[in-house]
């Protein structure tokens, strides 16, 4: 009777344990390069962040080489916000995060208060730099 009680409380501990992450929240980090592919466009993008914290900063490089600082970068659960400005835009960005992979919705926001919603994808790697050159037409 002693020995199974003893089986029981270890067993529900593990499982307790386990279910810890989900409980309260897994540890995401954006820190890497990551390569963007717009979707329905040839164009790509590459992003490289830093986090710390729930902060996150870095920098967003057209396939044409040109860069934007980011700003505001913010990282809460699996989601991150920031913001740039490329070629006199500006855009407002949300990734929703998954290992490594993203997808993301970017606002850009036009003269006289229209926007125009932009969608993508991101993939986290050591080699998005090559993948950039490789995937560029």
């Amino acid at each position: 009777m002693k020995r199974s009680f003893v089986v029981a409380a270890s067993s529900a501990v593990l499982m307790m344990l386990s279910m810890t992450p989900l409980v309260y929240g897994q540890s995401t980090s954006v820190t890497g390069q990551w390569l963007v592919v717009y979707e329905g466009k040839s164009e790509t993008a590459l992003s490289t962040l830093s986090q710390a914290g729930g902060s996150a900063t870095g920098q967003w490089m057209s396939e044409k080489g040109a860069t934007s600082k980011l700003k505001d970068g913010k990282l809460a659960g699996d989601t991150l916000t920031f913001s740039f400005v490329h070629d006199k835009s500006h855009f407002n960005a949300t990734g929703h995060l998954a290992g490594d992979t993203m997808s993301l919705d970017i606002i850009e926001l036009q003269k006289g208060g229209k926007t125009a919603e932009i969608h993508g994808k991101a993939t986290r790697g050591g080699n998005a730099v090559a993948m950039l050159i490789l995937v560029k037409p």
